[in-house]
């Protein structure tokens, strides 16, 4: 028992000690631009690499690499570029997917070695092949290939279908470039009439 007179002793207080929360992986952001929405990059090993910006003559061509455009098409400038992985040619699957936010032309630039080995790959066999070229920084020539997807389609982006010796392909979209197809019109001529005075 204690004594009365004395004090009651009490321990310091500790701090309770916090481990640091393990955090569960979280899936790359949705990336938004006017055209591409709603991307999602299927390629999780290479999927922070890949990003949306403003093409333009001297600009990135992967978010992985430094490599850049030396040759561009005019047309493209200031189109919503997607800076695909360069590594993501390694992959096997689809590389990823997105809405079109507008009636959008979507460009793929295909490296021309991959063409060469005819190894085109089957999911661009709806697309048509422009007489557009692009050239980069590491001696790199692209043939590009053009879909027109009207808004709210979903487009899946598959796989490089070749990965030794070649680059995996840019994508770049803007909008749809509608043939207008108007007919001249007339205004039917009427003679003057005249009012009784």
């Amino acid at each position: 028992s204690q004594d009365p007179t004395t004090p009651p002793t009490t321990e310091p207080a500790t701090q309770p000690t916090t481990q640091p929360a393990t955090q569960p992986p979280t899936n790359p952001p949705v990336q938004q631009g006017k055209y591409i929405t709603n991307m999602s990059v299927k390629d999780t090993d290479n999927a922070a690499d890949w990003k949306i910006v403003t093409a333009s003559q001297g600009g990135l061509v992967f978010g992985d690499r430094d490599y850049t455009y030396t040759k561009f098409p005019a047309q493209l400038n200031g189109a919503e570029s997607l800076l695909t992985a360069c590594d993501s040619k390694n992959a096997t699957g689809d590389l990823a997917e997105f809405t079109a936010g507008a009636k959008t032309d979507v460009y793929v630039f295909l490296d021309t070695r991959v063409e060469t080995e005819n190894n085109v790959p089957s999911w661009l066999g709806s697309w048509t092949k422009t007489d557009m070229t692009a050239e980069t920084s590491n001696e790199v020539t692209f043939s590009v290939y053009k879909k027109t997807i009207n808004q709210g389609e979903k487009v899946v982006l598959g796989n490089n279908n070749m990965t030794g010796n070649v680059v995996n392909y840019p994508v770049f979209a803007a909008a749809a470039n509608e043939q207008a197809t108007t007919q001249p019109t007339t205004q039917p001529t009427t003679a003057p009439t005249t009012q009784p005075t």
